[in-house]
């Protein structure tokens, strides 16, 4: 399959890093009815033929992608092999009900986490106050506008939230951001 030499080329080059996460979309050659998140054949092939070994995480599952409600998506993820489930709308109730469907760890699910634990840098010492002073200096509307505009096109109403994010009032009222990157 074409796959194996361009798309998951890069996967397999960096197959030895300690955390990875899937992606919500189908591969059809593969498994034409689950996307990758949610397919034991996808994650079969990313463990075996990618040859990752380490955490394997859902995006977010609570970005409506996937079918069903949110313990549906994570239970399907969990049964197809993936290590952790991201949830990461803040509704509340949501999270009570995915926390309560949570299985317990795997013993190789654990390993890999452990793994991850590990290769965390230690944690550093850092001045709170020259940290702040510095986010007050740069977080400005005018300092945002001059980084940012040439990158993104703020949408009507929108707020600058921080000097690297937009935010605004979707129709339904949520919140909203958008994070400008560099191409």
């Amino acid at each position: 399959i074409a796959l194996h030499a361009t798309d998951f080329a890069p996967f397999k080059a960096l197959n030895d890093l300690p955390m990875g996460m899937t992606a919500h979309i189908l591969f059809s050659e593969l498994d034409p009815k689950a996307p990758a998140t949610q397919s034991d054949t996808m994650i079969k092939l990313i463990r075996d033929d990618i040859g990752f070994q380490g955490l394997l995480m859902t995006d977010d599952i609570s970005m409506e992608a996937l079918a069903g409600d949110v313990v549906t998506r994570a239970q399907a993820s969990w049964a197809a092999g993936c290590d952790v489930v991201l949830h990461c709308n803040g509704k509340m109730g949501e999270m009570e009900s995915l926390a309560s469907a949570s299985p317990r760890f795997s013993m190789p699910s654990q390993q890999r986490a452990h793994t991850v634990l590990q290769t965390r840098p230690p944690a550093q010492n850092i001045d709170i106050p020259a940290l702040t002073s510095e986010f007050e200096a740069n977080s400005g509307p005018e300092r945002f506008a001059r980084l940012y505009q040439p990158l993104i096109r703020p949408r009507p109403n929108a707020l600058p939230a921080k000097r690297w994010s937009w935010m605004w009032k979707d129709s339904k009222g949520l919140w909203m951001s958008c994070w400008p990157c560099r191409a």
